[in-house]
């Protein structure tokens, strides 16, 4: 730009420039500008050149000299040659990122209550995400957990993808059981994401905890997903080239997902291999004993359970007349069959004990007032 200055006075040049992206970590050591020391950040140098000065001579000729016309000194030098200064720009690059958790599968119905919840065996899916909103490399521990770990069994961390995302302890990319250490790039939208799925399977042991919606609205089993270990990696230059890489721990983050659970009642024939807490054959399973047999008997398959207790059902569908003691502590369904059990029992019994009153006091009424075979004859 060309600039034009009266005699005696000044001029004040302002210009602004943006750090680049792509430009390395270069920092000072002071917030100031030390042009003492060249290597405190990035050099940029000002000049200012073809100068040009005008005069008027005493006859009232007008003259004007540069660098080259201008008389020189005993050096070779004139007021009128280029003249420089310089400034040091250090850049640091700021590391950041977000972390959300969500539940990927959504609870189905239960009937017509209006609630909802995942059943039995159901396999639920999860999505963390892990965006790098800064200007440095980030790598990182990414887990998932549950509140109670009994209600829910298989937890895998089946993919990470992403672009720009290295998994670092897996590299065939199975799925596996193993938190995923993951390595996110940067770019110049600052939006490098990693999403990482996971998965869980309803474990028999789960009460029922139902949600009002089929998405999570926060209700039912709370897992966490937690990000540990981050570290943000920058390279640091000298002003000419990359040199030693500088490393910075970061904070880490949590989010957490919900998962409702529900219980199904029993019906024969609903079974459901996966579908939830029904029994999973509409045959009694096969170690139990046959329908009348008493006593106490574990079962290691089919049919279903409610408590301790467990209901068979007979070939046909039909729910058995007994109760047997399960093997382990199943979801609690089936209350009616129990209670309808018992009251048979109970009424049983009463009508056993009412005959046996009413024939002692026959016994007792023929006892006091014996017949006389003689005494119709004498009339």
């Amino acid at each position: 730009m060309k600039v034009k200055l009266p005699v005696g006075t000044s001029a004040t040049v302002t210009y602004t420039a943006t750090v680049k992206d792509t430009a390395p970590e270069y920092l000072a050591d002071a917030a100031a500008d030390d042009k003492t020391n060249a290597g405190d950040g990035y050099r940029n140098t000002a000049t200012a050149s073809d100068v040009k000065a005008t005069a008027t001579m005493s006859d009232g000729t007008p003259v004007t000299y540069d660098k080259d016309t201008y008389p020189k000194d005993t050096e070779g030098k004139t007021p009128l040659d280029d003249k420089h200064d310089m400034a040091n720009t250090p850049v640091k690059l700021t590391p950041s990122y977000t972390m959300e958790q969500s539940r990927a599968t959504e609870a189905p119905v239960k009937g017509n209550t209006g609630k909802y919840g995942f059943r039995y065996g159901d396999t639920v899916m999860y999505t963390i995400t892990v965006v790098n909103t800064g200007e440095t490399v980030l790598t990182m521990d990414v887990s998932d957990s549950f509140a109670d770990s009994t209600y829910f069994t298989d937890l895998t961390y089946t993919t990470v993808t992403g672009t720009d995302v290295t998994w670092n302890n897996n590299t065939s990319g199975a799925a596996t059981t193993t938190a995923p250490n993951i390595t996110i790039g940067c770019n110049g939208t600052h939006d490098n994401k990693a999403v990482i799925t996971v998965t869980a399977v309803v474990a028999s042991v789960t009460p029922e905890s139902l949600s009002n919606a089929a998405a999570d609205d926060g209700k039912g089993y709370e897992n966490t997903a937690e990000t540990t270990n981050v570290v943000s990696k920058a390279t640091e230059s000298d002003g000419t080239k990359t040199t030693t890489a500088i490393t910075s721990p970061l904070e880490g983050r949590r989010d957490t997902a919900h998962t409702p659970v529900q219980l199904t009642a029993v019906t024969p024939g609903n079974g459901g291999g996966g579908g939830g807490n029904t029994p999973t054959t509409s045959v009694k399973p096969t170690n139990l004993p046959d329908k009348g047999t008493p006593g106490t008997h574990t079962v290691t398959n089919g049919g279903y359970a409610d408590g301790t207790d467990l209901y068979g059902f007979n070939p046909d569908g039909t729910p058995m007349g007994n109760i047997w003691t399960a093997g382990g502590n199943l979801p609690k369904t089936g209350e009616a069959w129990r209670n309808l059990a018992l009251l048979g029992a109970v009424s049983l019994l009463m009508l056993f004990l009412f005959l046996i009153l009413i024939r002692r006091k026959r016994q007792a009424d023929n006892m006091e007032h014996p017949s006389d075979p003689y005494k119709s004859k004498s009339k």
